[in-house]
């Protein structure tokens, strides 16, 4: 039985590893974004737009890539670009095997997350601002 499911996970792979990704594709761009980053583990360099890279070498590339992907020093732009990647190659994710959805849903409470932080770091601005002021005035009455 697990012959035969390779097998034909072999087979279905092969059937788009014949279209190649330029270096002029735009998932191409997305990649070497988040690999410029420093996002995505080092290995995954070889995407340096030398050599065309098939789609099923990308998708499986890209499957590893957001399964090691360090989420905490992704902002919200990177984010973007990850959705992007996940949108464009979901089919292909989901074929070898790799959870879309549960993906999309660590990505979603990425962005609540840097939301609330954003948040946060603003209202801390504005007590930093407050508490300034303060120490100015503190500083004038001593003289």
């Amino acid at each position: 039985m697990k012959k035969i499911i390779t097998l034909l996970f072999l087979l279905e792979l092969n059937s788009f590893s014949n279209h190649t990704l330029s270096k002029d594709h735009w998932s191409y761009e997305a990649l070497k974004h988040v690999s410029n980053k420093k996002i995505i583990m080092e290995d995954m360099q070889r995407f340096d737009g030398t050599e065309s890279v098939t789609k099923s070498e990308f998708v499986y590339a890209l499957s590893k890539v957001l399964k090691l992907v360090e989420l905490e020093k992704a902002n919200q732009e990177d984010i973007r670009v990850l959705e992007s990647l996940i949108l464009q190659y979901s089919d292909e994710l989901n074929k070898i095997g790799f959870d879309t959805k549960t993906y999309d849903n660590k990505l979603e409470n990425m962005n609540d997350n840097i939301q609330i932080l954003q948040e946060l770091v603003n209202e801390n601005e504005k007590k930093i601002e407050i508490l300034k002021k303060r120490i100015e005035k503190l500083e004038h009455k001593k003289y």
